[in-house]
């Protein structure tokens, strides 16, 4: 066991007190229970619903709330570095991926991009 220090020490990191020594993307998981349907774009009143204006920790914090057949997205970043279209856009991606998921599609089928997208 090595202390994370120690990790930053060794990867030769130059020190800035505004970003991660790292990673700056984060992706997270909390499987406490959505208390109300959520559509995308939409704020509610959640547990955790404090944090969505927060300072942002790193450049992405993507963080998934999960019940029994709900999931429940939440993006935090710097808005130095992204616009509120961009992240928009990265979560009308990511709906469509969801869209697309099911036990007979082949992760190679699955795109990106729309039909309407497509075919302009």
């Amino acid at each position: 066991s090595v202390p994370f220090h120690k990790v930053v020490e060794a990867l030769g990191v130059p020190r800035d007190r505004s970003r991660h020594p790292v990673f700056q993307v984060c992706f997270g998981s909390d499987d406490t229970a959505v208390s109300e349907k959520l559509s995308f774009g939409e704020v509610s009143d959640v547990a955790g619903a404090e944090d969505l204006y927060s300072i942002a920790k790193f450049d992405l914090h993507v963080s998934f709330e999960t019940s029994k057949d709900e999931l429940g997205l939440c993006f935090n970043y710097r808005t130095s570095l992204f616009k509120p279209d961009t992240i928009e856009l990265m979560l009308s991606r990511f709906e469509l991926v969801l869209s697309q998921l099911s036990e007979t599609n082949l992760l190679k089928d699955i795109s990106l991009v729309s039909e309407t997208e497509r075919e302009l």
